[in-house]
């Protein structure tokens, strides 16, 4: 049995007041990647200027773009579990937010449809002026 309109609302509603909820409980978040780098040092007797060197590290750097610009920072080694939390934070504001307007969208949709439906019938067409 088809769904109502008005139970169509009312889903979406519910959908959308659940993706607001989760919204609310994103903790800290940042834009960006997060790379693990290997670099070799200035000394040139030592083992990372080798054939096929691995270098230094890890180092790790949060790189974003900001205005157009990349911008890089060292993350110091211990910190890179929470920027990792932060990171994935960022993402899944960005899904929910999707899902938000998505669900916007159709409850939009319905609330218009209903509307059109309801003044279907009130609504007359003017005459037309032509002889």
């Amino acid at each position: 049995m088809p769904q109502s309109s008005a139970q169509r609302i009312q889903e979406l509603e519910s959908q959308r007041d659940q993706l607001k909820e989760r919204l609310g409980r994103i903790g800290d978040m940042r834009q960006g990647s997060l790379v693990e780098r290997y670099i070799p040092c200035g000394k040139s007797s030592c083992q990372c200027h080798e054939r096929n060197p691995a270098g230094h590290g890890p180092y790790f750097s949060l790189t974003r773009a900001v205005e157009g610009k990349t911008k890089t920072r060292i993350i110091p080694t211990d910190s890179v579990p929470l920027a990792r939390e932060q990171l994935a934070e960022c993402r899944k504001f960005r899904e929910l937010s999707r899902q938000l307007l998505e669900v916007s969208e159709m409850l939009c949709e319905a609330r218009m449809s209903e509307g059109t439906r309801s003044l279907g019938s009130v609504v007359k067409k003017k005459p037309s002026k032509r002889p």
